[in-house]
């Protein structure tokens, strides 16, 4: 068995993160100025979907401190967390709608 050679080093050694293209620091604000203008585009879809998700929380909130205890409202806050990407999702639709020229509708992103 021959013993490894720690002497050299690898010729493409890997980063110790995962890569990464580097960010402008005022890249925020531009995301920022695209979602108002996407709001601005397209206000029936993105401001109704956005009360209706606010009101929905508001009722499953109300509803367990209601009915509820500790243990459910940690839940419910991790539950927020994890599933609040997902729920977003009808909101990168809208936007990929408007970038194609499209009139956008909610229902697109489940159709497709």
């Amino acid at each position: 068995m021959t013993e490894p050679d720690h002497g050299q080093e690898e010729e493409n050694p890997l980063p110790f993160v995962a890569p990464a293209r580097s960010v402008p620091i005022n890249a925020p604000l531009k995301w920022l100025k695209q979602g108002y203008d996407d709001i601005r585009r397209a206000p029936r879809q993105s401001l109704g979907y956005g009360a209706m998700l606010a009101l929905l929380s508001i009722a499953i909130a109300l509803g367990s401190y209601q009915f509820g205890t500790l243990a459910l409202y940690l839940g419910l806050a991790s539950g927020f967390f994890l599933v609040g990407p997902v729920v977003a999702l009808a909101l990168y639709s809208i936007s990929s709608q408007l970038e194609r020229g499209r009139n956008p509708e909610l229902g697109y992103c489940l159709r497709q």
